[in-house]
């Protein structure tokens, strides 16, 4: 079977309804891994895992996880002195295997001395004006080479300062081996080993419908309103984020997990009416009507109104019995995108006939870890284990098992609270690893007053500074926040530096 004849159309991977599911490709499926079998067939990793699933067969991914080791002395010396993954290809076992070892035995995990010095850089970094004026002019990853920072801390930077990506950026080269990491490690993590944005990769996984490292479902497509959904891969992702106030990053993630195109910029000249434009009022809203034709909804409605075109009105859903029988079936997103219907339909049906909701998001769980429940801190062991915070706690509920530590009320120490009041709440919330809204409720109770900052002397010099320095320059200059400056700046219409 040639390459081409493996893959779907347009040369992409096959989804579940696309697969002809025969002995040859079932008889692989506790053989090798959905990834292998997925390039070996031309078919979506998650379209086999799906089939899987069905089938009863449990992962090859997860039977060479709970594979037996024998730690010797020798091996455990090896802990921290490499990577989990480097050590586990070293010894033969799985990653989990490694970690949790290395838990138990209380050894930090490695951190590469480039990594480790590059954190220390940047939580000591003062922005210069020069270092600043770089912000936007290269790709994130490149000027954080330049200066020695993370990535991470450029792209914080620049958005803080309001200052839009650079878009000249070469398209990632994905390799066998960069291919091959996917789902088997984190995102970040791949993004740190090949310099890209950790949302490149994520992007790259779900086209190719790989679940994260950990689990075994790929995401659900984020959600989105449906004039949205309607016009992705139509219009530009950028435009359609500005229009609808939407994150332009989930609008990726929606094109990857349903393998749509992204839409080209074509500016528009003066627009006139066309026919094929006609026939198109009324058939939706007039504002995705204008979105669509990047024309304004004032000259749509006019428009309609001009040809007496009554206005589109969305269809109510018509619970028919075979749309009833496939409630909590499935997860409620997909259905409400099949139906073309809102979300909060499918859910205020599910819920007013008492259907639960689809559990095929459920994680599997071995033996060996639910023995781990309870016994450290649920967020340590969701750290551990690869997952959520909230998929271990809810199954250690679901047990009965106790936490490892009781649950209640923070121990103020007298220094911790004789400082309330004293600079803002956000910082003691940074300090103590806690939420701002938690050190206001606690500063509220002892009757202490918040932290004030001395109002800004806005004479005519420090006026004339604005939008032709930073923010934080002129912040500095005043002993004043940074959002102080900028609300001043807003207020008199100035553009920021």
């Amino acid at each position: 079977m040639s390459a081409e004849k493996k893959l779907g159309s347009a040369g992409r991977l096959k989804s579940y309804n696309d697969v002809v599911w025969t002995e040859e490709i079932e008889a692989c499926l506790d053989q090798q891994s959905d990834q292998a079998i997925g390039l070996r067939f031309g078919i979506s990793p998650g379209a086999i895992g799906r089939r899987r699933r069905l089938l009863g067969i449990v992962s090859k991914r997860f039977t060479k996880r709970s594979k037996p080791i024998v730690w010797t002395p020798d091996a455990e010396q090896l802990l921290g002195t490499m990577t989990d993954i480097d050590l586990a290809k070293q010894l033969g076992t799985s990653p989990f295997l490694v970690r949790k070892k290395r838990h138990e035995l209380g050894i930090e995990p490695y951190q590469m001395p480039e990594v480790a010095a590059l954190r220390e850089r940047r939580s000591n970094i003062v922005w210069t004006e020069e270092e600043i004026a770089l912000l936007g002019t290269k790709s994130d990853p490149e000027i954080a080479k330049l200066l020695g920072v993370l990535p991470t801390s450029v792209t914080f930077k620049r958005k803080k300062l309001g200052i839009a990506p650079s878009i000249e950026m070469d398209a990632c080269e994905w390799t066998t081996q960069m291919l091959g990491l996917l789902g088997e490690v984190s995102d970040n993590f791949i993004g740190r080993e090949y310099g890209i944005s950790p949302i490149t990769v994520k992007v790259k996984r779900l086209e190719l419908g790989i679940p994260p490292v950990g689990k075994t479902m790929v995401e659900p497509p984020p959600e989105l309103p449906l004039d949205v959904i309607e016009l992705i891969g139509k219009k530009p992702d950028k435009q359609l984020a500005d229009l609808y106030k939407v994150s332009r990053v989930h609008i990726r993630y929606y094109r990857a997990i349903h393998r749509i195109p992204a839409a080209e910029y074509v500016p528009t000249p003066d627009f006139h009416w066309k026919s094929e434009h006609d026939a198109q009022l009324g058939t939706m809203s007039d504002g995705m009507l204008g979105r669509l034709l990047q024309i304004s909804t004032r000259t749509v409605l006019d428009r309609r109104k001009k040809l007496g075109i009554p206005a589109f009105r969305r269809t109510a859903v018509v619970w028919t019995e075979e749309l009833i029988a496939q409630l909590g079936q499935e997860p409620d997103h997909l259905l409400a995108q099949r139906w073309n219907v809102g979300l909060h339909f499918v859910i205020a049906k599910r819920n007013e006939l008492g259907i639960p909701a689809c559990a095929d998001k459920a994680r599997p769980w071995t033996a060996e870890e639910i023995s781990l429940l309870g016994t450290m801190h649920d967020k340590e062991l969701a750290k551990l284990l690869g997952t959520s915070h909230a998929i271990v706690l809810n199954k250690r509920a679901e047990l009965n098992i106790a936490p490892s530590k009781p649950a209640g009320a923070r121990e103020w120490t007298r220094e911790q609270i004789s400082r309330l009041g004293t600079v803002p709440d956000a910082e003691i919330a940074v300090e103590l690893g806690l939420s701002y809204q938690y050190v206001a409720k606690i500063r509220r109770q002892h009757g202490i007053p918040s932290y004030r900052r001395s109002k800004a002397e806005w004479t005519k010099e420090i006026l004339a500074m604005l939008g032709k320095y930073s923010d934080r320059h002129i912040a500095d200059q005043l002993g004043v926040t940074t959002t102080v400056v900028r609300l001043k700046r807003v207020e008199l219409g100035i553009e920021a530096y």
